[in-house]
């Protein structure tokens, strides 16, 4: 009887991850319960059962799911089993404290010595615990070591180098984020390229397209936009990712015909968007909105994209998100003004252009540019109303932009504009001050262009890119180091272009390799 019904509970929870039909999911929880409750201690299958069974129970009751599978690893009888409820529990273990996660996965590797397939499956995961460790204490190394672990993974895999590569590209993908090597994100298009070789998948393609756009930010080369637009093309109800990828390639272009279908797919996800996913979508409308305003000269689209992000930031709670639309909503503002002259936008600009800076954590590649966008608009106030306060808020907010070691591009317009800004006003101290920091940043971007240069003359060891961006840890992220220009591609008649702060949200799936 209780073989049948782990048969039966193993089919409904694999029948729960293609479809996420909650009746697949209660009917895998009652088959193996039943099963476990006929299993008596003692018995060697009884731990693989437990195993199970916590392994469904991590959608339903997270807490009893560690429970069982803590009982799991106590009564396995063999390395090979007491891998499996270890690597069981540590993907558990991922919904609180990621330390013990990664202590828990470092144990499931181990045992898995023997076994490539079985270890390469650990290692996985145990990058994802990394990855997410990262995420809680910020410590870059945690970043390196899930890149180490994902190459172990690749290393041992043997039934599954796909989903490995694909991991693998992940972790790198991140790193880029973070650090922006561009080595990282060259190499990662490249392995994810080799993963849709082997075996095209949907979320792969997709990650393979918005790391093709990360890389187009970073160079400007459209064949790269071109070929994300391609791969995005091809995957039914990806209207946001393709209408973001469009609006991007329009911009560049001077494409008015594109742009105004980029807002028609984001206006079209937007209403057909479940919930759960309706921030990101409706910030990224609010962005395909600002540039149609920018290209057309029409209010109407920026009072709509104004909308759009209220209604976002009214959705969301996490504090990553918030700032993100905080942030766009200020630039949505600060652009209202510039046509309507309204203090009350302004004044509200420079209020949720402050909160984005103080929400945004102090280590993130984001906070330059938040920080050279409240700038700009304090600037804005200070040419208009010449209150001393502003004027030292301004030269506060672009110095200490540029001191911060994030985009070394953001940096340099944070303090090309404040150099500007201090030689309309004659304050020679702050002109020269805020060049010869626009120097040390232009420096900066040349050594990187300099090293990627170099490196791209050695060769590489990878094959060329064909297709995307790799699926990362369940949040948003901005898309990348380096970002693209304004959507009006032009300075505004009150002020230097603002540093680019269209963050697009971009719905990264992790993927476990359930043990």
């Amino acid at each position: 009887m209780a073989p049948r019904l782990v048969e039966h509970g193993a089919a409904s929870l694999r029948r729960f991850r293609a479809t996420d039909l909650p009746a697949d999911l209660r009917a895998a929880v009652a088959a193996l319960e039943r099963a476990a409750a006929l299993t008596p201690a003692g018995d060697p299958d009884r731990s693989a059962i437990l195993s199970n069974l916590g392994l469904a129970l991590i959608d339903v009751d997270p807490a009893r799911a560690v429970t069982v599978l803590d009982e799991a690893v106590e009564t396995s009888v063999e390395p090979a089993q007491r891998s499996a409820a270890l690597a069981n529990l540590g993907i558990a273990l991922l919904a609180g404290p990621a330390h013990q996660a990664v202590d828990v996965l470092i144990e499931a590797a181990a045992l898995a010595a023997g076994d490539p397939d079985e270890q390469s499956r650990r290692f996985g995961n145990l990058g994802i615990a990394f990855g997410a460790r990262y995420q809680h204490s910020g410590d870059a190394k945690d970043l390196d070591r899930a890149v180490d672990a994902y190459e172990q993974a690749v290393a041992n895999a043997r039934e599954d180098r796909p989903t490995a590569l694909a991991n693998l590209s992940t972790g790198l993908a991140e790193r880029y984020a973070v650090h922006g090597r561009p080595h990282d994100l060259d190499r990662a298009i490249d392995l994810s390229a080799q993963a849709l070789q082997s075996a095209p998948d949907a979320d792969r393609i997709e990650n393979q397209a918005l790391m093709l756009r990360d890389r187009f930010v970073r160079d400007g080369d459209l064949a790269d936009l071109d070929e994300a637009v391609d791969q995005l093309e091809t995957i039914p109800g990806l209207l946001d990712q393709l209408a973001t990828t469009l609006r991007m390639r329009a911009s560049y272009r001077g494409d008015p015909a594109e742009l105004r279908r980029a807002v028609e797919l984001h206006r079209e996800a937007a209403k057909t968007v479940e919930q759960a996913a309706r921030i990101p979508v409706l910030n990224n409308l609010g962005g395909s909105l600002r540039a149609w305003a920018a290209a057309t000269e029409l209010i109407t689209p920026l009072d709509e994209a104004i909308s759009a992000y209220r209604e976002a930031l009214s959705l969301a709670e996490a504090k990553d998100d918030r700032s993100a639309i905080r942030g766009n909503l200020g630039i949505g503002l600060l652009d209202r003004y510039d046509r309507t002259s309204a203090d009350a936008d302004l004044d509200a600009a420079i209020d949720e252009l402050t909160a984005a800076v103080a929400e945004t954590d102090p280590r993130s590649p984001d906070l330059p540019a938040r920080l050279a966008n409240l700038g700009n608009g304090l600037r804005r106030r200070f040419d208009r109303h010449r209150r001393p306060d502003d004027a030292d808020q301004t030269a506060a907010a672009y110095r200490r932009a540029g001191r911060l070691t994030g985009s070394a591009e953001a940096a340099l317009r944070a303090e090309l504009n404040w150099g500007r800004w201090a030689n309309q006003h004659r304050d020679w101290t702050q002109a020269r001050e805020a060049f010869a920091a626009a120097r040390t940043a232009a420096d900066r971007l040349l050594a990187q262009q300099v090293m990627r240069r170099d490196k791209e003359s050695s060769g590489r060891s990878w094959p060329p890119a064909t297709v995307r961006r790799p699926p990362g840890c369940g949040r948003w992220r901005p898309a990348g180091p380096g970002r693209p220009p304004p959507p009006s591609g032009a300075p505004s008649a009150s002020g230097p272009p603002q540093c680019p702060s269209n963050y697009d949200l971009l719905d990264c799936r992790g993927r476990l390799i359930r043990g």
